[in-house]
């Protein structure tokens, strides 16, 4: 610490680099040259009586903690140095920064500002912000949405078809799934795997009747028929079916990292569990109130602990279970939740809506975001729609199914599928916070 001392009650005293290698290079050199150090070479260095003096206590300083020997001495030389290195560079960091611009500091800032925003992004999206149009209006009755590769898909209940669209919105094609033996096929819930494999909900559970039915015994308009997943590729070719005999009204559907298919069944207000082979493993939950019982639930997601997150719309509140299907815990909501979609760092995104919305002066149709400790963070979307609005002026109508990617331009974006006829049928949010925040 001694040489660093000196080098820099040097500077502090104003003697010039010169001077400074003349003292370190020939009156450092070894003890000899400081012990016989004279005035006459510090004279001969233009110096202030004052000056000398305090070079001549920093120097003794020097010499007492040089009394190991030669190897201590050839350390505190290139201390000495190294010190001196170090107070230049940053001497000459710091003349930079007097020298730069003041708006090029300004620049720098936000920049760097810009830098952490953007690494801690779809962790605070900005609230209340208006939602704006995804693509397209090419959607019938969208219900949920999950991507693939820079693939979006989108199933439409009404159409029975799914719309493949690229980060633009753009649709790139679609396919159907029909199936005329037991009635129009309505696509609802989507989830996709590693390598590509769709896994679609049907969610049509009353047999159709065409009008030139003449078959001496037609089915009754009542009649029910057991519902399915359908598992396909990108291109729509069906590769399995699964649930047929356990299934009654399928809606939401995710897969776990433990290779098991998570379905959720509105009617019988429970979770079916599927092996990826599709053999039927157990059912959790039944109908009811109490925790681990459901009324009219609807979609779920599968957070990084491979905990299930599900949306029971008619309890209003979230609840969680483990991997095994054991109750952990519940989380209330105000609201009939909807969609359910989790991000990288575990926070939840919920849709919301106001049951009979008519009968209130304000409702809600939006996007709520709870942290991963289920806290609510807050709404992402503009709330407090007033009863007076005219449906076609509304952001969100009839949220429902939602994922989180990145669009066109790279940027983090929260995509809602809009189930109405007036809407358009896919929206988006920005997750990236503001610089502002």
């Amino acid at each position: 610490m001694e040489n660093k001392t000196l080098h820099k009650h040097m500077i502090d005293e104003g003697v010039t680099e010169e001077t400074i290698d003349v003292l370190i290079d020939e009156e450092l050199g070894t003890l000899a040259k400081i012990k016989n150090a004279t005035d006459e070479l510090l004279k001969n260095c233009k110096l202030k009586a004052g000056q000398i003096v305090s070079i001549r206590s920093a120097i003794k300083n020097v010499e007492q903690s040089s009394k190991g020997g030669s190897t201590k001495e050839e350390n505190l030389k290139e201390q000495a140095a190294e010190a001196k290195r170090g107070t230049l560079q940053s001497h000459s960091k710091k003349r930079k920064q007097e020298e730069q611009p003041k708006d090029e500091v300004e620049k720098q800032q936000t920049s760097e500002k810009r830098a952490k925003v953007a690494s801690n992004s779809i962790q605070t999206p900005p609230l209340h912000q208006p939602s704006s149009v995804f693509g397209e209006p090419i959607h019938d009755h969208a219900h949920d949405v999950a991507t693939f590769g820079d693939e979006i898909f989108v199933t439409n209940k009404r159409s029975g078809c799914v719309n493949v669209i690229n980060r633009s919105g753009e649709k790139l094609r679609s396919f159907e799934l029909k199936e005329t033996e037991i009635g129009d096929f309505h696509a609802f819930g989507i989830a996709i795997s590693n390598t590509g494999l769709l896994y679609i909900t049907d969610n049509n559970h009353k047999i159709i009747i065409e009008k030139d039915d003449k078959s001496e015994d037609p089915p009754s308009a009542g009649n029910r028929r057991n519902t399915e997943v359908f598992v396909c590729d990108t291109d729509g070719r069906v590769r399995q079916r699964i649930g047929k005999e356990v299934l009654k009204k399928p809606t939401g559907i995710a897969l776990t990292r433990n290779d098991e298919i998570v379905v959720v069944d509105y009617e019988q207000c429970c979770i079916c569990i599927f092996g990826i082979d599709g053999k039927f493993k157990r059912k959790v939950g039944s109908q009811g109130r109490g925790y681990g019982q459901f009324r009219r639930p609807y979609f779920v997601a599968i957070n990084s602990k491979d905990e299930w997150i599900v949306g029971d719309s008619g309890n209003r509140r979230l609840q969680i279970f483990d991997g095994s299907g054991t109750f952990l815990r519940s989380v209330p909501v105000q609201h009939l939740v909807r969609g359910v979609v989790v991000d990288s760092a575990d926070n939840i995104f919920i849709s919301v809506i106001d049951d009979k919305p008519r009968e209130k002066e304000y409702y809600k149709h939006a996007i709520m975001m709870y942290n991963a400790n289920e806290v609510l963070y807050g709404e992402i979307s503009a709330d407090n729609l007033k009863r007076s609005c005219k449906d076609e002026d509304l952001d969100l109508i009839r949220p429902r199914g939602m994922c989180i990617t990145k669009d066109s331009s790279g940027e983090d974006i929260l995509i809602v599928t809009n189930d109405s006829e007036i809407g358009i049928g896919l929206r988006k949010y920005k997750l990236t916070p503001s610089i502002t925040q």
